[in-house]
């Protein structure tokens, strides 16, 4: 298993830094490598919904403990403050499990890969976490979502996201933007 695995990842370090086949054939490896199921988020999730690359870390929600990351040490990962990252002929892979639980209510789409089965957040779920980010109102977050808005906007469950942005908004008055930024985003703006 190591040396497939090895082969793995030596595949995804033969794609450009931040393309989505580098992002996902890593994810699938790691995923391959460990005892708990992990679920491509943030950056590397938007290049896999968006297409274009994006130079990221692999950020991954679930489950992953001292277990799982002794299983990545022993192929080769080692620790850099809270990634844990492949090198190989100045080629790097840097992830990291920032949380246990993936946000949102849609199951992860499943992505065939030469290394296994990649897990990525659902575009509706991906798409509530950008627009919940934008809610600090700076251009930076705002214009992510815009990006994935216009990229998956097709796909998405808007009635989904209203209900969502709602409910937060009432629980947490830091979230009240939330509910306007959908409705600017579903109508494409």
């Amino acid at each position: 298993p190591g040396t497939c695995l090895m082969d793995a990842f030596d595949e995804a370090l033969s794609h450009p830094p931040g393309s989505v086949d580098r992002v996902l054939i890593a994810t699938a490896a790691i995923d391959a490598a460990t005892a708990h199921p992990l679920v491509l988020v943030g950056g590397g999730a938007q290049a896999v919904h968006t297409g274009p690359p994006r130079l990221t870390d692999i950020d991954l929600v679930g489950v992953f403990d001292a277990a799982d990351e002794a299983a990545l040490l022993d192929l080769g990962f080692q620790r850099d403050g809270r990634h844990l990252v492949l090198q190989r002929g100045g080629n790097t892979i840097a992830m990291e499990v920032p949380d246990d639980t993936l946000e949102g209510g849609d199951q992860p789409i499943r992505v065939d890969t030469v290394a296994g089965v990649a897990l990525v957040i659902s575009a509706t779920d991906l798409l509530a976490d950008r627009i919940r980010q934008a809610t600090d109102l700076t251009a930076a977050t705002r214009s992510e979502a815009a990006i994935l808005a216009a990229a998956v906007g097709h796909t998405v469950d808007w009635d989904e996201l209203r209900r969502r942005a709602a409910a937060e908004a009432a629980a947490d008055p830091f979230l009240s933007p939330f509910p306007e930024l959908v409705e600017q985003f579903a109508a494409g703006i």
